[in-house]
């Protein structure tokens, strides 16, 4: 038990510093637009739509942010 909790916080931490926490988001703000948009439209509209870099929703512009801030960061040092 102690063997596999020490592997799960390795993996946790390699997790968060490789950024991939925001890959996750991002799947799940797709997804959430895909079924949103096509309660009103045919599928491939929606996901068409989905991926127009104008129709990004508030996770999307949310994800972006943090991506360019931690590239920032990243830069900085």
């Amino acid at each position: 038990m102690k063997r596999r909790f020490q592997i799960s916080v390795v993996l946790l931490a390699w997790f968060m510093a490789t950024g991939a926490q925001w890959d996750l988001v991002q799947t799940f703000a797709w997804g959430r637009m895909v079924a949103t948009y096509s309660r009103t439209m045919p599928l491939v509209q929606a996901v068409r739509l989905t991926f127009t870099p104008g129709t990004m929703c508030s996770i999307c512009k949310a994800v972006n942010e943090a991506k360019r801030q931690e590239s920032a960061r990243g830069a900085r040092r």
